[in-house]
């Protein structure tokens, strides 16, 4: 009797195929040194770069996205800094808050915050009185970036203890948060940085004096990878105690 044809070779090469167009991708994508995509961090710079032209657009000059970050660029203008000043107004204060109330809804995908001060490279006469210890663009930029930093941790532009009083609380403050209770997680980690860097980093490296190198830039630093569980929070070292080692250290200095 003759034997019947099989056909079952035939229905596993389709698999074959797919493993193998799998295995040439995990190899050009490790032969080009990037990481894996990280689909939810990718949603999210979507997201933002679609509100900042929308929702924050009066807010945001400007955003900057990298692989792994997301730039966000205030002017004086758009933050309504007056001159020589670094207090904000009440309204401003708010959509910053709003801002970041809607970043926090994610807060898991969230490694760092930093928050840097610039200038341009003018300074007239006498300056900006009770500017600080140094009268320069450069403490203007520290003053203009601490102003930010204070109002995510919930207090006024001008303060100047800054994390020491979220530090000496008992505990976190998250019932009076208002959506920011990871910033406040992060500062106590340690991974919420400010710093002034004067004119030494213009935007317009044409025009020092250009308008668009006065400006704040908050710059979000995306967590590695996709965590093979779901996070309880934003990094292990946010959970410790306020009185550790760890929790008790400040941000890094303002000086650059």
């Amino acid at each position: 009797m003759a034997r019947r044809p099989s056909h079952v070779a035939l229905d596993v090469w389709p698999v074959i195929a797919d493993a193998f167009l799998a295995i040439i991708a995990i190899v050009v994508v490790l032969a080009s040194g990037r990481k894996p995509e990280d689909r939810e961090v990718s949603l999210l710079k979507k997201e933002m770069v679609s509100r900042s032209k929308s929702d924050f657009a009066s807010l945001l000059d400007d955003i900057e996205v990298g692989e792994n970050w997301i730039r966000l660029i205030f002017t004086d203008q758009s933050l309504s800094f007056t001159s020589c000043r670094w207090d904000l107004p009440n309204g401003k204060q708010e959509d910053i808050r709003r801002l970041f109330r809607w970043i926090g809804e994610r807060p898991e995908l969230l490694r760092q915050i930093r928050i840097e001060g610039h200038s341009d490279n003018r300074w007239e006469g006498l300056g900006c009185p009770d500017i600080g210890p140094f009268l320069d663009n450069l403490q203007l930029s520290q003053n203009r970036a601490r102003a930010v930093y204070n109002v995510l941790l919930g207090l006024s532009p001008t303060n100047r203890t800054g994390l020491t009083l979220v530090l000496t609380r008992s505990r976190l403050d998250t019932a009076g948060s208002d959506g920011l209770a990871y910033i406040q997680k992060l500062a106590v980690a340690g991974e919420l940085l400010v710093a002034g860097y004067g004119d030494r980093r213009p935007r317009d490296r044409g025009v020092a004096s250009s308008p668009k190198n006065r400006r704040v830039e908050v710059v979000l630093e995306f967590r590695e990878q996709a965590p093979n569980r779901r996070d309880t929070g934003i990094l292990p070292s946010a959970a410790a105690e306020l009185g550790s080692p760890r929790s008790a250290s400040h941000p890094k200095t303002e000086q650059p």
